[in-house]
C-alpha cells in the first residue's frame, strides 16, 4: 500500500512527458505531411531580361519527300470545280483506326493531281508546292488558292505528360515545346532536365538528351521537330526517392505515436 503513491507519483510525470512527446511527434508528423516541394521552373536559367531572338535558331521549312501524303486543298470562284478537284483525294490508312485522305507523293516525288496530272512535288516546300498548283490551275479555274499540309508528318510524345499520343504535323514546324504542349505538359514527376527525343537520321537512330531548364535548348538543332521523333519525357527519380523516404517517415512517426498513445493509456489504467 505504500509503493502505490510512489507509483503514481513516478507515472504521474511519465504520463506527461509521455503525453508531451505524442504532441511533439504528432506536430512532426503534420510538419511532414504538408511539406510541399519547390517546383521546376522551365527556363530556370535563363538570364532575365533576355532578347530570345539572339537564342532562337531559324526555322528551317521542311521539303517534300516521297512517301509525304499531302491534304490539298484548292478553292476558286468555281465552287463545282474545286469539289471536282479536291475529290480526287486517296484514303490512306493513318496511325489509329481513322483513315487519312490526301495525295501520295510517290517514289519520283510527283503527285497526280486533277487537271494537272502528274506534277513534280518533291524538293519543294508546302508553300512553293502551293504556288505551283495555283498557276497550273488558273487556265481552268478563276484566282485559285491552294492550301497544302502534311498529314503523314508525325511525332510521338510519351513518358511523364498527362496525355501521351501521336501528335501530327501538318505545316511542318513544331517546336519540342509544341510537343510537349501537345502533350498536356509534364506531369509533376516530369523532369524538366532530361526530356529525352530520338530521331531517325540516314537509317541512324540518335538520341539527344535536353535540360529544359536551361537557355541552351534555344540554340540547340533539336528545337525543332523532326517527322518521326519520339518526345520520351523521364521521371524525376530524385523525387521519387525523397516521396518514398518521407512516406516512410510518416509511416514511423504515426506507429511510435500509436505506440505511445497505447503506453500511456495502459499505465493511466494501472495507476488507477
Amino acid at each position: 500500500m505504500q509503493r502505490i503513491p510512489r507509483l503514481s507519483c513516478w507515472i504521474s510525470p511519465l504520463s506527461a512527458i509521455s503525453q508531451s512527446f505524442f504532441g511533439m511527434l504528432l506536430v512532426m508528423l503534420l510538419a511532414q505531411s504538408c511539406k510541399t516541394t519547390k517546383p521546376t521552373t522551365v527556363f530556370e536559367q535563363l538570364p532575365r531580361d533576355t532578347s530570345l531572338m539572339a537564342f532562337i535558331p531559324p526555322a528551317v521549312d521542311m521539303k517534300i519527300k516521297a512517301n509525304d501524303l499531302l491534304s490539298i486543298q484548292v478553292s476558286s470562284l468555281n465552287r463545282e470545280l474545286d469539289e471536282k478537284f479536291n475529290s480526287a483525294a486517296h484514303p490512306v490508312q493513318g496511325y489509329g483506326n481513322a483513315p487519312l485522305v490526301g495525295f501520295p507523293v510517290d517514289a519520283d516525288g510527283q503527285v497526280q493531281l486533277h487537271y494537272l496530272g502528274k506534277t513534280k512535288a518533291g524538293g519543294l516546300t508546302l508553300k512553293e508546292f502551293a504556288i505551283q498548283i495555283e498557276k497550273g490551275l488558273e487556265p481552268y479555274m478563276k484566282e485559285p488558292i491552294v492550301r497544302v499540309q502534311f498529314l503523314s508528318h508525325k511525332i510521338t510524345v510519351m513518358g511523364e505528360v498527362n496525355r501521351p499520343q501521336v501528335v501530327y504535323m501538318p505545316v511542318g514546324q513544331m517546336t519540342l515545346f509544341d510537343a510537349l504542349a501537345a502533350g498536356g505538359d509534364l506531369k509533376e514527376k516530369g523532369n524538366w532536365k532530361d526530356v529525352m527525343v530520338i530521331r531517325d537520321s540516314s537509317q541512324v537512330r540518335l538520341v539527344k538528351h535536353i535540360n529544359l531548364e536551361s537557355p541552351d535548348v534555344f540554340q540547340s538543332p533539336w528545337l525543332y521537330m523532326q517527322p518521326n521523333d519520339i518526345v520520351y519525357v523521364k521521371n524525376r527519380s530524385d523525387k521519387l526517392e525523397k516521396d518514398e523516404r518521407r512516406r516512410t517517415l510518416q509511416t514511423t512517426l504515426s506507429l511510435i505515436a500509436t505506440g505511445v498513445s497505447l503506453i500511456t493509456i495502459l499505465l493511466t489504467r494501472v495507476i488507477n
